[in-house]
């Protein structure tokens, strides 16, 4: 009786505790990220800009905040970045889900090299390379997450005159 006692007390520990989360195939697939803020992200993509293209930096000072997204105006007419936070609450803390170059049709080329330069902020280990083959097969299949296994997908998504890239992160 008492073995029997206790196999069911370390059943409920188990049951109560968790027998210890494992990642699915998919997620192993997909790799996954540190989990960065709003703030960090800009900064690291800001600094993307300003060391690997002659794109002009976003004011990161100053974010608009839309339902819940922070908007980033730049300097490029119609070419903006948004930051959807896992959870809004105060910009410094905020823990980033997904960024999005969005554009208009006319500043598409502008808008590809943005987002190359944002998947390497969301993730150093990426290489200008890979960056460049995930934004063009992002495009080639409109609508489908392309992951290379390093934590970052990337999606293009058409809504009428509206583009964007999005970066989607894979948070640990």
């Amino acid at each position: 009786m008492k073995k029997f006692l206790i196999g069911i007390l370390s059943i409920c520990c188990l049951f109560l505790v968790g027998c210890g989360k494992t990642e699915t195939e998919e997620e192993k697939n997909l790799g996954s990220v540190e989990k960065t803020t709003v703030e960090v992200l800009v900064k690291f993509f800001n600094d993307e800009i300003n060391e690997n293209s002659g794109l002009a930096p976003i004011n990161d000072d100053t974010p608009e905040l839309e339902e819940g997204v922070y908007r980033y105006d730049l300097e490029e007419e119609g070419v903006y970045l948004t930051v959807t936070p896992e959870k809004q609450e105060v910009k410094d803390k905020d823990i980033v889900e997904s960024m999005q170059i969005c554009f208009s049709k006319a500043d598409d080329n502008v808008a590809e090299a943005y987002a190359k330069l944002l998947v390497v902020a969301n993730n150093p280990e990426i290489t200008s390379e890979e960056a460049n083959d995930l934004v063009i097969e992002a495009k080639d299949k409109k609508n489908e997450s392309i992951n290379n296994g390093k934590g970052i997908s990337v999606k293009y998504v058409e809504n009428n005159d509206h583009y964007e890239y999005q970066v989607i992160r894979n948070n640990k």
